[in-house]
């Protein structure tokens, strides 16, 4: 989470927007993980190439309250079939505040070409229980579902903290979801960049995902996901603008301040728990 600068004042977005799909889409791609391979933003080639994470695949699904039960019975035969076929794990995740019947599906993927193998819903469950059985899951499976919201994050690792390979999940996760504004883009990343450079040069620095949304959203979307076990280590996360003081003096603070306050449109933060019970193993 960032600190430099409170936008209380300003205007919160919704941290997905919902995508209804007619019945005739919904009935042969319930929640989909998959994607056609696209390429990935210009400016980030490199960095897709290179471990871990390159950028995440996240589905959201809103679920009809009535129906969550029968939701999961479902999402855990599909999650196994979709890891299964498509050979990599596939991590569930449900907020703790706001909508309870949210829940978000994340692949983690290395390179564009990844994209090949993610298979979507209907692929995966065919092609593991059979056209019939699968066939009939995506029925049951169907009227449970309220809306499904795909978006391809991408990692900018030279704003990213403290990034670990082969990290487990956590068991919770705080993600910062912020708007800029595009005129101000290069510059919020500029200050970002010197946020990781003060939080590694702090001992234990907390891992810091720093991605910006690829494909399915505004591309002026930076989200600054932090991993953590319990809430009392969450509240002993030191202070941002502290950390940069000390590192960068408190003229540099104040400049950097400054620029975050007037680059920020909006921002949200959130807490989700890992659901490993929906999770691939």
């Amino acid at each position: 989470m960032i600190h430099l600068s409170s936008s209380s004042s300003r205007r919160l977005t919704r941290w997905s927007h919902r995508i209804g799909w007619s019945l005739p889409v919904v009935a042969f791609a319930a929640f989909s993980l998959g994607l056609a391979p696209e390429v990935l933003l210009a400016q980030q080639p490199a960095a897709a190439a290179e471990g871990p994470a390159g950028f995440v695949q996240v589905t959201t699904v809103t679920v009809r309250p009535a129906a969550v039960l029968e939701f999961e019975e479902y999402a855990k035969k599909a999650v196994a079939a979709t890891a299964k076929v498509g050979g990599r794990p596939v991590q569930a995740y449900q907020p703790m505040y706001g909508n309870p019947s949210v829940y978000h599906f994340v692949v983690s993927l290395t390179e564009a070409k990844d994209l090949d193998s993610v298979p979507t819903v209907p692929q995966a469950l065919i092609k593991t229980y059979g056209e019939a059985e699968g066939r009939r899951l995506l029925t049951a499976g169907r009227p449970a579902i309220e809306s499904i919201q795909i978006e391809r994050h991408n990692t900018v690792r030279r704003a990213s903290t403290n990034l670990r390979p082969g990290a487990k999940p956590s068991r919770y996760y705080q993600v910062m979801r912020t708007v800029v504004d595009l005129d101000m883009m290069d510059d919020y990343m500029n200050v970002l960049e010197k946020v990781k450079k003060a939080e590694e040069a702090q001992p234990n620095a907390v891992t810091a995902m720093r991605r910006v949304i690829g494909q399915g959203g505004p591309s002026n979307t930076v989200l600054v996901v932090r991993g953590f076990e319990t809430f009392a280590e969450q509240a002993g996360w030191a202070n941002q603008r502290e950390v940069l003081r000390k590192v960068y003096g408190a003229e540099d603070d104040r400049l950097m301040n400054e620029t975050i306050t007037r680059a920020v449109v909006s921002r949200e933060s959130t807490v989700l728990a890992h659901r490993p019970d929906l999770s691939s193993q």
